[in-house]
């Protein structure tokens, strides 16, 4: 083992020697990418359908779980085959997985009068009001986040539970890593690591998932943490570990293509419409894809690069047949499982042909 294998493990509090009760370390490894709802039921397709032609195909010795994809890496993690999560994702409903939170709301609309007034008439002292001025004080007041992940955290204690597993990464019969992002440090927090295995699945898995806006950060060990998928949908570099020779990264943020002919959006002249002119909703959402499609197919290719040795396939819906937008949308959740398989497919041919 290098210097730089041994640095890298340091770095992350992985132990060089077997894993817990003597497992091997990892050989085949598992990357399930941030996404959302849609993201997870596409993996989950892409798994199921793997599973179906091989099971082998789905037998891995490591699993980094970022966002959605922690909670599909968890389940797996757990015991639960493809098969299974196949079967119960379409029971998924949105109280399973996050809540209003009624007290974060009520406080805000109790204290914003005050702040918004004190904002305001400090903004007067230095020449004038703007509508800007309004907006920031506004939101200035706002909570952290008005949904809450708690009925996520306790989906998955149950589930553990249900399994006979007690909530700890070191109960796991897998091997799953999940990262989050510290909100105060501005760092990346690795559960699933030999010094943070204690740490309950359910929280970590919840962190991961902690979009920020949307829901309110997750507090562990008096850290608050958020989206482990923040910059990096797919934390790539964690299953890029000593003896790992294959990762399989299944990543579905992707940004459709708009040709005007395989998809055609709607426009106001009855012709097929750019992007452009489908409004600012439209226009944020695929600047949103872009952004992380760039940065994580860039980091693969730099990661494939720089670690020759390893074996990096990665499967990603069709960009010209996807053409969801919110990836919290239970309505189209159905269509996104469907995608993985085709996808698995393309895979398991391209395979084929090699």
């Amino acid at each position: 083992m290098s210097a730089s294998d041994l640095e890298f493990l340091a770095q992350h509090g992985i132990s060089a020697s077997a894993g817990p009760r003597g497992r091997r370390r990892a050989r085949r490894a598992l990357v399930l990418g941030g996404g959302g709802l849609l993201g997870a039921m596409f993996q989950i397709g892409v798994l199921a359908a793997l599973d179906e032609a091989d099971r082998g195909l789905t037998e891995f010795d490591l699993v980094v779980g970022t966002s959605g994809g922690a909670v599909v890496g968890a389940l797996l993690a757990a015991g639960l085959t493809p098969a299974e999560l196949r079967s119960m994702a379409p029971s998924f409903a949105p109280a399973d997985l996050s809540q209003l939170c009624w007290r974060s709301l009520v406080a805000w609309l109790v204290r914003s009068p005050a702040r918004v007034l004190a904002r305001l008439r400090e903004e007067r002292r230095h020449g004038g009001l703007s509508l800007h001025d309004l907006i920031t004080a506004v939101l200035e007041a706002a909570p952290s986040g008005l949904l809450s992940l708690d009925p996520l955290i306790e989906f998955l204690a149950r589930t553990l539970d249900e399994r006979g597993f007690d909530d700890r990464f070191d109960a796991l019969p897998g091997q799953l890593v999940v990262p989050a992002i510290d909100l105060d440090w501005g760092e990346r927090v690795v559960f699933g690591a030999d010094h943070l295995r204690s740490v309950a699945v359910s929280s970590a898995v919840a962190a991961s998932c902690a979009i920020p806006r949307l829901f309110r950060p997750v507090t562990i060990d008096d850290r608050d943490l958020i989206d482990g998928g923040l910059t990096d949908l797919l934390n790539l570099d964690l299953a890029l570990r000593p003896g790992v020779s294959e990762i399989l990264a299944i990543h579905a943020v992707v940004a459709p293509i708009n040709d005007g002919h395989k998809r055609c959006l709607p426009s106001p002249n009855g012709r097929c419409g750019r992007i452009a002119e489908q409004g600012f909703g439209a226009v944020m959402r695929q600047a949103s894809k872009i952004g992380h499609m760039l940065v994580t197919n860039a980091l693969i290719d730099l990661r494939g690069r720089t670690r020759r040795e390893v074996a990096i396939e990665i499967v990603q819906p069709d960009r010209l047949e996807i053409d969801l937008d919110g990836l919290m949308d239970f309505r189209v959740a159905s269509r996104m499982l469907v995608e993985g398989e085709r996808a698995a497919k393309r895979l398991l041919a391209s395979r084929r042909l090699a």
